[in-house]
């Protein structure tokens, strides 16, 4: 039961990380585009917009909620939590950076070459 419980907790944070990946990827996608160049420039710079914003709310996220792990655990309701919180957080960071990345437009002039 318990090796159950801990791949139930895994797959959690699991699922987070790629829900959050998820999210980030689409909202780049969403925009109008009237020239296939310019509009795989765009989501190119979306994409590397949002994996330098990610971190930036990943440890602002971790940094308000702080979860100290003991080296030492002893019961595995501590690993549940633990799973919950880094899929949830990770989740939280990815739901805020795409919330900024669908603001940004950005313009027409790009150095083609």
């Amino acid at each position: 039961m318990t090796e159950l419980w801990i791949s139930l907790i895994l797959s959690i944070s699991y699922s987070g990380f790629i829900l959050g990946a998820a999210i980030i990827i689409i909202s780049s996608f969403d925009h109008d585009h009237t020239n296939l160049i310019n509009y795989l420039v765009q989501i190119l710079l979306k994409i590397i917009l949002g994996a330098f914003i990610f971190p930036i709310f990943k440890f602002g996220i971790n940094y308000a909620f702080k979860i100290q792990v003991d080296k030492e655990i002893k019961d595995h309701s501590e690993y549940d939590g633990y799973g919950i919180y880094e899929g949830c957080s990770f989740l939280m960071a990815a739901i805020l950076c795409s919330v900024i990345i669908e603001q940004i437009h950005f313009g027409t002039i790009y150095p083609f070459f």
